[in-house]
């Protein structure tokens, strides 16, 4: 076949022959380069799709977990019996353990605890009044938080009582207080039926440590706990060499919880945190003066609810050099004032020895100039002399010019003017 074919065309046959195997290896390269960039995104994102499966795995773990321990903690699920127990434990607490003067506990009816329109347990709450002492009162706080179950007193009145008549306002405060407490008790329905719960009563002997968080770690009841945010200039700028104060401001939904602040990362030490209060939510970030450049920063606030939550943010402070500028030009001189503007011959009269007189009349000073041939006055720093008086104009001679005004004129203009060479 090549026998037949011209030197040119054999070239070309060559050539086209010879590129063959390149342009296959060519697309080859392109099709594994595509199917290797294919296969790592499936892997990037079925490994995205692993950690959300372990996070949610971990999520149920942690919230099974805790439900157990609810369960373990909670009345039992026979309300009515349990109540009646958890009652008269309660009296006995107040009464005889604490030593309170005990008044009465009043029980309400129970009502249904729901959640996603599901019913999860009953609730019962209790009425305490009694008269008690200081250390009667923290004695029963201790004790009755000492107690692992799911119960919590929801509002406590304390008014000091005072020594003499009744309603006297000036009596003397005795060391008694009128307590009245509103106690609530919760039984979940998936809880035991039957527990001797008030034997384990008596057995719990925490440290202060232990059952202070043993109460936040089972309040169901409460909401759950918000994020504080950070309010922080992202970009400022300040003159290189001098210290400044940042201001930093914290906000949380919980307005009760209180903001605690850190700087978690700075390119500039030492840096300094102004809170005055703990209960401040806004600081101060005290920065020393640096060489002009760019310094970035990283802020944290946390809340003290439960479990904590933190929030964290980034910002830039850039130093510069004073830039030394040229004082302004002074503004131009107003222009002098010229009076001569308003300057006028008012009349041209005879004296009573029959020499003409010129009356000028200055508008802008109120002076007035009755002058006859050879007086002079002063105008504008120049004198004015008269040199001669006609019936209808005068002449005056000033630095070397005359010059000539009819009457009404304006000395500044409309002058008939001849040089008088020296």
């Amino acid at each position: 076949m090549f026998d037949n074919l011209s030197q040119r065309e054999k070239v070309l046959a060559t050539l086209v022959v010879s590129l063959v195997p390149l342009a296959l290896f060519v697309m080859g390269l392109f099709w594994f380069l595509g199917q290797r960039s294919t296969r790592n995104t499936q892997i990037v994102s079925l490994r995205s799709q692993i950690e959300i499966e372990e996070q949610r795995l971990t999520d149920a773990l942690n919230a099974n977990q805790r439900r157990v321990y609810y369960r373990g903690v909670s009345l039992p699920s026979n309300f009515a019996d349990a109540r009646n127990e958890y009652q008269q434990w309660l009296k006995q607490l107040v009464r005889n353990d604490v030593g309170m003067s005990y008044r009465s506990i009043t029980p309400r009816s129970p009502a249904k605890l729901k959640f996603n329109g599901n019913v999860i347990g009953q609730t019962g709450t209790f009425t305490l009044l009694a008269t008690t002492d200081l250390k009667q009162l923290v004695d029963f706080l201790t004790q009755f938080y000492q107690v692992d179950l799911l119960h919590r007193i929801n509002s406590l009145k304390l008014v000091p009582k005072s020594a003499g008549s009744s309603g006297s306002s000036s009596g003397i405060r005795s060391g008694e207080i009128a307590l009245t407490a509103e106690i609530e008790v919760l039984s979940l329905i998936d809880a035991d039926a039957e527990r001797d719960f008030v034997a384990r009563f008596r057995e719990l002997d925490l440290a202060a440590d232990d059952y202070r968080n043993a109460i936040l770690q089972r309040n169901i009841f409460g909401p759950a706990n918000n994020t504080p945010t950070l309010s922080v200039s992202k970009s400022s700028s300040y003159t290189s060499g001098q210290d400044i104060r940042i201001p930093i401001s914290g906000k949380d939904a919980d307005s009760d919880q209180v903001l605690t602040f850190e700087v978690v990362d700075s390119q500039i030490e030492p840096t300094k945190l102004e809170q005055k209060k703990p209960t401040d939510r806004r600081v101060f970030l005290t920065v020393p003066g640096k060489p002009a450049g760019e310094y970035k920063f990283k802020v944290r606030v946390s809340d003290n609810g439960f479990p904590p939550k933190t929030n964290e943010t980034d910002f830039t402070i850039r130093f510069k050099d004073k830039v030394v500028r040229d004082p302004p030009p002074p503004p131009p001189a107003k222009p002098e004032f010229k009076h001569a503007r308003e300057t006028r011959i008012t009349a041209i009269v005879k004296d009573n020895s029959g020499e003409w007189q010129v009356w000028i009349n200055v508008r802008t000073t109120g002076e007035k100039h009755k002058l006859s041939v050879g007086e002079s006055f002063s105008l504008d720093g120049q004198q004015w002399q008269v040199t001669s008086i006609a019936p209808d104009e005068a002449s005056f001679m000033v630095e070397g010019n005359e010059k000539t005004f009819g009457r009404n004129m304006s000395f500044e203009g409309n002058d008939r003017t001849s040089s008088i060479k020296s």
